[in-house]
């Protein structure tokens, strides 16, 4: 658990094992780094942190493969995360706080959570994030710009995502909205539920509830739909509360052939 320091110099690790255990904070001063050859594994098996104090922010690259295996608690990396080929979330939360690019693979197992915040992360071309864990977005700046293929859960409560694959579209089982800004120039098809209960649906591309999913517009928070076209192809849906949308640049929620979107509550679809 003690506390270690990493300033200015780099450690790369070339080996077929490697692991970092326990509850201790790595402090990278000075741009210290992390690197993880090509064919090396790292496993973060504890809940320590990659924390930054003085000097340039400090980096993890990945060359090999970086795991998150055997605690069900949150592991922090501050630094910035550079993913070039593979990084798996296999036990509790992978939160990365430090931004970086990242053309490489991200994978979550069921009931793990990944979560990209603070600063800006660029999931640049040829990048992937997969799996049946649950991704989140809190804060700052996300680009997506290659494949986004989530079973699980994505979650935006702050910052900006931006679903704009050339490729997409984008895929989802349930998203949940309750603060920041989704854009983009993607369609994100959401299969399961989309529950929209803050933030902004901006962008120039679309939010689609598939033909077996759900769209509910819930609280008393406002919301803004920017541009972007929410389609709603779903079973079932309901916009409940007294939570005012406020329509800008054209923003549309098309309701599709058979699918029902009941509106109980008192809410205006506002335009400025």
């Amino acid at each position: 658990t003690a506390s270690k320091t990493l300033n200015t110099r780099l450690i790369e690790h070339q080996g077929v094992v490697g692991a970092w255990t326990g509850t201790s904070t790595i402090t990278g001063n000075n741009g210290g780094t992390i690197r993880i050859g090509p064919g090396a594994l790292w496993d973060i098996q504890g809940n320590g942190t990659f924390a930054w104090s003085i000097g340039a922010q400090p980096t993890l690259d990945n060359l090999g493969t970086l795991k998150r295996t055997t605690s069900t608690g949150t592991a922090t990396l501050r630094s910035f995360v550079n993913n070039l080929d593979s990084l798996s979330v296999e036990a509790g939360t992978l939160s990365l706080t430090g931004g970086g690019t990242s053309p490489g693979t991200f994978v979550t197992t069921a009931g793990t959570n990944l979560l990209f915040g603070g600063s800006t992360h660029d999931l640049s071309t040829g990048s992937s994030v997969l799996g049946p864990g649950n991704v989140r977005f809190t804060a700052s700046i996300t680009t997506i710009r290659d494949v986004y293929n989530v079973s699980g859960l994505t979650t935006v409560t702050g910052g900006t995502v931006n679903f704009s694959s050339p490729t997409g579209p984008s895929l989802t089982d349930s998203l949940t909205q309750t603060g920041g800004t989704m854009s983009g120039t993607d369609t994100l098809v959401v299969n399961g539920v989309f529950t929209w209960s803050g933030g902004t649906q901006g962008g120039i591309g679309k939010t689609r509830v598939g033909p077996a999913g759900t769209f509910n517009v819930t609280s008393t928070a406002s919301k803004t739909l920017n541009t972007r076209l929410i389609e709603h192809q779903g079973v079932v849906g309901a916009w409940t509360g007294t939570s005012t949308i406020t329509g800008n640049n054209g923003g549309t929620i098309p309701l599709r052939p058979g699918a029902p979107w009941e509106m109980p509550g008192n809410a205006p679809f506002a335009w400025p």
